[in-house]
């Protein structure tokens, strides 16, 4: 797959609380959502297997960065295993997705997308073409969801971008950290868990891996497992690493917020060490982001 040639290759781990050709001008018709799926609004939820039907209905961006924030939507279509990308220019990009394994190992299955061209507005087809090699983007994803929101992080998978990543997505403008984008789904019907939910059943006493959604005053965690290993990259050069994947047990999709009772006002997540004692955090530990999937262990 062809792109322009973007490196991901940090090596700081960092410690405390403080990673043409022209087409046709005619632009189609937008698709349109079906419904969200029903929610169980009274205890944990679950992500099914399927995971483009649990993202059925419409996300938007969320940036630190008031004029950008809320600049991007999804709106993913179950039923045609489809997305549509709109910029708030109304420019916009549909893709078919597929889901696939980011990772061969027994413990990672279908957590990425791979997001293939299928219609375009006309912007994009004047500018870019219809080649499906310049659109396709492979994108790890992580989601869990607190109360009345659903959270959804993005990261393309490869050495570069592609037009959906720097056009459509917004490019490093709109990353809100770790090399990825994140958005929300509102309004989901879901309460829990609630405030009291959230202080009797977060962890009080535990040093855990966690995936930090939000910062700042407050945290939002989200308890994860990682695989650790080693691996050899670029010329030789090889890594301890860590990837992740979904922790066990009924809350593994549900971040829990620390430190107080408002959410965080910083969406940077990232891969952390937590050190809890009496349901607060006193130690976290932020692991460098290197590419494809894999986070620094060292």
């Amino acid at each position: 797959m062809k792109k322009f040639i973007l490196l991901l290759l940090v090596m700081l781990v960092l410690w405390g609380c403080s990673g043409k050709s022209e087409g046709p001008t005619v632009e189609p018709e937008p698709v349109s959502p079906t419904a969200d799926p029903p929610t169980d609004t009274t205890g944990p939820r679950v992500v099914p297997d399927d995971i483009i039907e649990w993202l059925n209905g419409d996300w938007h961006i969320v940036t630190a960065d008031p004029e950008t924030n809320g600049s991007v939507s999804l709106s993913f279509d179950a039923a045609t295993k489809t997305v549509k990308i709109s910029r708030i220019d109304n420019e916009y990009i549909v893709a078919e997705l597929e889901a696939f394994d980011s990772f061969d190992d027994p413990q990672i299955s279908n957590d990425a997308l791979r997001f293939k061209f299928k219609e375009a507005s006309a912007f994009y087809i004047d500018t870019f073409g219809t080649a499906e090699y310049v659109y396709q983007s492979d994108m790890q994803y992580v989601t869990g969801y607190f109360e009345d929101r659903d959270f959804l992080f993005l990261r393309e998978l490869g050495n570069g971008f592609s037009v959906i990543d720097s056009e459509a997505m917004g490019d490093f403008d709109k990353m809100a950290g770790d090399y990825g984008w994140v958005f929300v789904r509102e309004n989901t019907g879901n309460t829990f868990p609630t405030m009291s939910e959230n202080e009797d059943l977060k962890i009080k006493d535990e040093t855990f891996f966690a995936y930090c959604w939000g910062r700042g005053d407050t945290y939002l965690l989200q308890k994860v497992n990682v695989i650790e290993q080693e691996e050899e990259w670029y010329e030789g050069l090889v890594y301890n690493t860590y990837r992740i994947v979904p922790a066990e047990g009924e809350y593994k999709y549900t971040a829990f917020l620390y430190d107080g009772e408002k959410l965080p006002e910083d969406p940077r997540p990232s891969l952390v060490k937590v050190s809890v004692s009496n349901g607060a955090i006193h130690d976290l530990r932020e692991y460098a982001y290197v590419g494809y999937g894999a986070y620094t262990a060292d």
